[in-house]
């Protein structure tokens, strides 16, 4: 309700009010999935995704739960769209998109 009634917004004290799940450790994840084929570029993101989910507690406002629901969160969105690349070109958004 105090988000609703609150007449001032004091730009240098906006918190986030969804922490649940952590969308830093579900892109922590999905970057480095998304350069697997680039070793180099995979290595580095994997070490550097890693300290960005190590510090989303301490410092990103999050609990563990909100991290390992985001971890789950990632793994979803890679199981489907694996799912949609296996599946070809009949299935997901690929086939409705209008590229005329």
């Amino acid at each position: 309700m105090s988000l609703r009634t609150s007449t001032e917004l004091v730009l240098d004290k906006v918190e986030g009010i969804v922490v649940f799940p952590s969308f830093h450790a579900t892109l922590a994840i999905i970057t480095p999935y998304a350069v697997r084929g680039v070793r180099y570029l995979f290595v580095l993101l994997v070490l550097l995704n890693a300290v960005v989910i190590v510090a989303t507690l301490p410092e990103g406002g999050h609990h563990l739960v909100d991290v390992i629901a985001g971890a789950f969160v990632a793994a979803a969105a890679i199981l489907i769209a694996r799912y949609w690349a296996k599946a070809g070109s009949t299935s997901g958004p690929a086939a409705t998109a209008d590229f005329a």
